[in-house]
């Protein structure tokens, strides 16, 4: 009896562990959560930028390509890692199902399921019904420099 104790409370411990470390890596994502293309994010910086710089067209040329660059690259690191934390994702969700039974298996997919839709309470995505905004940053979403997924299990 205390054997199966123990064994429980390492389990929730283990989902517990799991569901921090995966969650605060989808707070904070990325920009490119959003499918405009990278031409569109530039015209957009660039529009900024020249007006409240007040640039020349040659310093406006060699920032563009500069914002380019930046744009390319941080979209690459963002692609990999999250591969990368799918990967892990994927991995710890084989690992919890093989510790449940088939009624909880059951259960545990549909959370993930309500997760990925976003109504579950807490997943930083728009509360369902309330007519609030999205939890986070005041910036608007959708070309900002920060924008959030939501909660994983």
């Amino acid at each position: 009896m205390k054997k199966e104790k123990v064994m429980k409370k390492g389990i929730y411990l283990m989902i517990a562990a799991f569901l921090m470390s995966a969650t605060p890596a989808m707070v904070y994502a990325c920009p490119w959560m959003d499918s405009a293309p990278i031409e569109e994010k530039v015209a957009k910086k660039m529009e900024k930028l020249t007006s409240k710089l007040a640039l020349t067209e040659e310093q406006a040329a060699q920032i563009e390509v500069l914002v380019t660059e930046k744009l390319t690259k941080k979209k690459a690191i963002w692609e990999a890692k999250m591969a990368e934390i799918k990967a892990v994702k994927e991995e710890y969700s084989t690992k919890i199902q093989a510790v449940l039974t088939d009624e909880q298996k059951v259960k545990y997919d549909e959370m993930k399921a309500a997760w990925k839709k976003g109504s579950m309470k807490g997943s930083r995505h728009e509360y369902k019904g309330s007519g609030r905004e999205k939890k986070g940053s005041d910036r608007e979403h959708g070309g900002s420099d920060h924008e959030h997924g939501g909660s994983d299990l």
